[in-house]
């Protein structure tokens, strides 16, 4: 296994970073509050329970960067499973 590598990039990269943060945000507010939300509360139940709450917690920060990662890419999450193109 080689060693991790840290990745250069210009400081403007950062507030680019947060441009795209905040437009992401802008084009689902409502989606994004309860996406946060619901993970701040289902880590903190899950943080309750020893060993399979470590797994739990694994499984929500998964799942969340699946969401990002559908959203970013413009498609809209659902609860089904199903994602359609953003018009």
């Amino acid at each position: 296994m080689s060693p991790v590598q840290a990745r250069l990039v210009p400081a403007a990269r950062g507030w680019r970073w947060l441009a795209e943060g905040w437009r992401m945000f802008r084009a689902s507010p409502v989606m994004w509050l309860m996406l946060v939300t619901s993970y701040w509360m289902l880590m903190t139940l899950v943080s309750i329970v020893p060993f399979v709450g470590v797994l739990a917690a694994l499984t929500l920060v998964l799942t969340t960067w699946a969401v990002t990662r559908r959203t970013f890419s413009a498609e809209i999450p659902s609860p089904s499973g199903q994602s359609r193109r953003a018009a």
